[in-house]
């Protein structure tokens, strides 16, 4: 463990032998439903996790700074496993996307959680489709669905990533959009996981959803679970 300034706690694990690095940006309050959940959550057969927690730092920035620790590594864990201090996996829910992971066909896979909204909205998005993926219509429970956005807070994503796309990986902000001749166009807020899906859609990666791993998303104002 060390102390970063600005108070910032990283607390890396031994990756010698690691399979995951799990990599956890936090702002330093975590819940007991998150403590119990994250307990049981289960390792697949013979691998093993190294871990950085990084606590009160905007969260572009501590994605970032835990993808570039995770790139410098070596020998380097198989994948980074980012997970949110808001999410009550199933014990089982890594297990099953390593093994999906492990057949090759995506470079970066989430489990299938919702937004914090009324109605809850599950974060899969493709391009070109108004809203969300919708249940029974675009998707069916169990499948594992090939989509242009997924959420990062329960996600496996392989190396290769980072070797393909540019520095920052995550970034939080604005961006223009030109509409006419004359340069006038439009701002948009942007958040770090779509700025990285960006750049990952650039360059023709697979990004999938696994709808048999549900997980759940926290709400710490209301107790809610979505």
């Amino acid at each position: 463990m060390r102390m970063d300034k600005d108070n910032t706690v990283v607390v890396e694990g031994n990756h010698m032998r690691a399979t995951f690095l799990l990599g956890l940006p936090s702002l330093g309050t975590v819940s007991t439903k998150f403590v119990v959940a994250f307990s049981r959550l289960q390792m697949p057969v013979n691998c093993a996790a190294a871990s950085m927690v990084v606590e009160r730092m905007e969260v572009g920035v501590a994605r970032s700074y835990i993808a570039e620790e995770y790139v410098k590594m070596n020998p380097r864990p198989r994948y980074l496993f980012f997970l949110g201090d808001d999410m009550l996996p199933p014990w089982d829910g890594l297990v099953k996307l390593w093994q999906e992971m492990e057949t090759g066909k995506w470079d970066i896979l989430s489990g299938l959680y919702y937004l914090k909204s009324d109605p809850p909205s599950p974060l899969m998005r493709r391009i070109g489709i108004t809203g969300p993926l919708q249940f029974g219509k675009h998707w069916q429970s169990g499948e594992v669905v090939p989509v242009d956005v997924c959420g990062m807070d329960f996600v496996l994503i392989r190396p290769e990533v980072f070797e393909a796309i540019d520095k920052p990986y995550f970034k939080t902000g604005f961006k223009f959009t030109p509409t006419d001749l004359n340069g006038n166009g439009s701002v948009m807020m942007h958040t770090e996981d779509t700025f990285f899906l960006e750049k990952v859609r650039e360059k023709k990666m697979r990004i999938g959803v696994h709808t048999g791993v549900r997980v759940g998303h926290f709400d710490g104002q209301s107790g809610q679970v979505f």
